[in-house]
């Protein structure tokens, strides 16, 4: 990803909301810097041929089969982000005191959690403990996958 996590961790850290004890990653913010920094997002709007474009030139050769496992993660959660928004009556979802719209933290728990679940079986290493991950994950995290703020 080249200099990305790097700038997103100074972004992140010079958030009023940082905390010094919990890695920039795992701020709410992070994953809004990533997208904005790869070109996924532009102005709020996640922009898919740009999404497979970067998957495409970034993903390790040996690993392009999880590109379009990835794509269908970003399309899937999208739609139910979207279909949230959709029922809820809003173009788009309000800046958090954090700094950062929920929107890209969602997205970005999504497509992880959708990856994860619909793994390539080349892929799956078909282990115990890989395989109960996976039954918790399927039992106790039903799509979208991330909790939905009411507004």
């Amino acid at each position: 990803m080249g200099d990305v996590p790097q700038k997103c961790h100074k972004y992140v850290s010079g958030l009023k909301s940082a905390n010094s004890k919990y890695p920039s990653y795992a701020h709410l913010c992070y994953p809004d810097c990533i997208y904005r920094e790869t070109g996924a997002m532009v102005n709020g709007k996640i922009k898919m041929e740009r999404v497979k474009q970067y998957l495409e030139q970034h993903v390790h050769r040996k690993d392009q089969d999880i590109v379009s496992y990835i794509v269908r993660s970003f399309e899937s959660c999208l739609g139910n982000i979207k279909g949230h928004m959709k029922s809820a009556n809003i173009e788009s979802y309000k800046v958090l005191p954090h700094g950062c719209s929920p929107f890209a933290g969602m997205l970005y728990s999504c497509v992880n959690a959708e990856t994860f679940l619909n793994c390539p079986s080349k892929m799956w290493k078909n282990e115990r403990p890989c395989n109960l991950a996976k039954e918790f994950a399927l039992q106790c995290n039903p799509l979208p996958h991330v909790p939905l703020p009411s507004s």
